[in-house]
């Protein structure tokens, strides 16, 4: 380090900008967030002794052990601020407030929590499932301090943030655009987008965060998720010569072949012609955290909708811990995981009044998780090469499921390119629908919806030979869409529920008939049971590494048997022994779909 971020004389060094109040202030704020763990039967979320703190406060960091690395890595940003001429000293214009400033400190990890950085800052399935198919190059970079790189074209004057050598009545003009201020993101998007026409791609009109460039090798796309970026072509040349040009426009850490992307894991098999994603060290992580013991499993996704309505009000310290949980949870749903789908929606519907029994909903899904935690999404493989449809989307509606929610009904749709899950969702419907085929009929139309979006980018792509076909397990929802006369029952509903209707006659969609057992998008609207489960989640397109054997599988705390015989009568209400006699069947049967004697691609549909 060439100088020391903080004078030797300075005992404190946070007390010229943060007051000994705001930092009592945080530990009491620790003290009851501990306390209202133990009175919510949790374990203290912090981190173990023996585990680092990968987020700490600027007062954790700089009384901890690691504060020679904070204040190297605080130094090294306050540099880099200063070399990209990001403020200037001036004085305070009159009538003028100023933007407070925060360090916002982590630690960097790679996909085994392993750390690899410490970092101090002021504060894309579509794309894979191709590449798998197709066998292309992907690799990924990322931008070092993006926002840096684009100019304000606001007035905005900064507090000096704890580090800078400002003199007294001195304030900061930002001149560049900075993290945590509104107006930065917008600016890095402009300079983004300007710099990559520049280069010959153009944005894909059906989706923004795609940019598309024509060449000789093929074409090459840009995957943007702010400054991340994946490069895909069939071309590795390409894809080095693309590199090549946005590193000499900014300053870029190259990652190489992609092997993480927005804390996923990416795994690219090019032998079988398959990409895995999963996030399975994330959710050991949350286990550690949220579970008091890590060895509690299940096989059971939830028990009953109506478990979510029992229970005492949460405090709003709970509340908080509950919404943390559940946004942790929305995440790996909607990365890697749509057999969650359903469940995490019931939870966050809960968000604004959490109950205990929603938190219990929670920590059960939490042990399922634990179970399943090496699932892994699949795109591609030797027997998705070979599927007649390029885009399918299956459909499903669960009538007046949720009591809840004024009998309101819940929609599931999954869409596959080359038979690869890209895209899903679970949610519930805004009307309420007078019958089942009247449930099925709004669902359908989100689903078309979202095929017809898969259509206009694979079009953007150059790939024009596309019908998408619309699977749904009613009867009535098909002839419906397939035959205007077919009507008379439901002349109430809304004309935009002939959405799908009008489309299919025009030739845009195909609308086909699905057996219930099929229907992929059936764990996207119910909770379902053991065995059931794991068949779904298979199907849908997750898949895990083998077992050995029933005795290498994970030791389970199902509460049901494959026939779904015995019901969970409550968390932690069946003793150990009996759970055991529960689990061998169960535990083989999963073993024999793990060990792939009973292989997914074999129940009746080639996905």
């Amino acid at each position: 380090m060439e100088e020391d971020l903080f004078d030797k004389d300075d005992q404190d060094p946070l007390s010229e900008y943060m007051s000994m109040e705001t930092i009592l202030r945080e530990g009491e704020h620790k003290e009851l967030r501990y306390e209202a763990q133990n009175s919510f039967g949790l374990v203290m979320t912090g981190f173990k002794k023996e585990e680092r703190n990968l987020n700490p406060t600027i007062w954790e960091a700089l009384a901890g052990e690691d504060k020679r690395f904070w204040e190297e890595a605080m130094h090294k940003e306050l540099k880099g601020l200063e070399a990209m001429n990001t403020w200037e000293t001036t004085d305070l214009p009159h009538d003028t407030n100023t933007v407070d400033t925060h360090w916002v400190l982590k630690i960097k990890t790679d996909t085994n929590l392993i750390p690899t950085k410490y970092k101090a800052r002021l504060s894309i399935r579509g794309v894979l499932a191709i590449a798998a198919v197709q066998d292309w190059e992907v690799d990924s970079i990322d931008v070092k301090q993006a926002y840096l790189n684009s100019s304000l074209h606001h007035n905005v004057y900064l507090k000096p943030p704890i580090g800078t050598k400002v003199p007294p009545g001195k304030v900061l003009k930002l001149m560049k655009g900075l993290y945590g201020l509104k107006q930065s993101g917008r600016e890095w998007n402009i300079e983004l987008d300007t710099q990559l026409r520049k280069i010959g791609f153009h944005c894909m009109s059906s989706t923004p965060c795609l940019y598309l460039r024509g060449t000789d090798d093929g074409h090459t796309v840009i995957t943007v998720y702010v400054d991340d970026m994946l490069i895909a072509s069939p071309s590795w040349k390409e894809v080095d010569h693309t590199k090549a040009e946005i590193m000499s426009k900014w300053e870029t850490e190259d990652n190489g072949l992609v092997k993480e992307f927005l804390g996923i894991k990416i795994t690219q098999d090019r032998g079988q012609g398959k990409i895995s994603l999963d996030l399975t060290v994330c959710i050991k992580s949350m286990v550690s955290k949220w579970l008091e013991r890590p060895n509690e499993r299940s096989w059971i996704l939830m028990q009953s909708i109506a478990n979510t309505v029992r229970g005492s009000k949460c405090t709003p310290e709970q509340a908080k811990q509950y919404q943390e949980l559940v946004g942790q949870l929305l995440w790996v749903s909607n990365m890697v995981r749509p057999d969650i789908s359903f469940t995490v929606g019931v939870l966050a519907r809960h968000m604004s009044e959490p109950n205990n029994s929603t938190w219990q909903v929670g920590i059960h899904l939490l042990k399922y998780l634990n179970q399943m935690s090496k699932y892994r999404l699949e795109l591609g493989g030797i027997y998705r090469k070979h599927v007649k449809q390029l885009v399918v989307t299956y459909t499903d509606a669960n009538w007046a499921l949720d009591p809840t929610n004024g009998q309101r009904s819940t929609s599931g749709a999954v869409t596959y390119i080359y038979g690869c899950p890209v895209s899903w969702k679970s949610h519930v419907q805004k009307c309420v629908a007078l019958s089942a085929v009247e449930a099925e009929l709004v669902a359908a139309l989100e689903a078309a919806r979202e095929a017809l979006f898969i259509l206009y980018l694979l079009r953007d792509l150059g790939i024009t030979e596309v019908e998408p076909v619309l699977y749904t397990d009613s009867q009535g929802c098909i002839q419906v869409s397939k035959d205007p006369a077919k009507h008379w029952k439901l002349k109430h509903i809304d004309t935009r529920y002939y959405f799908v209707r009008d489309h299919v006659q025009d030739g845009d969609i195909s609308i086909e008939y699905v057996e219930t057992a099929n229907n992929v998008a059936d764990i996207l609207t119910k909770p379902l049971k053991g065995f059931n489960t794991t068949r779904i989640s298979r199907m849908i397109g997750l898949d895990m590494p083998l077992w050995g054997g029933v005795e290498d599988a994970p030791a389970s705390p199902a509460r049901d048997t494959v026939k779904g015989n015995t019901q969970d009568q409550g968390i932690g209400k069946v003793s150990g022994d009996e759970e055991d006699k529960q689990n061998t069947k169960l535990v083989g049967a999963n073993t024999a779909y793990a060990q792939g004697l009973t292989p997914w691609y074999a129940r009746g549909m080639l996905l």
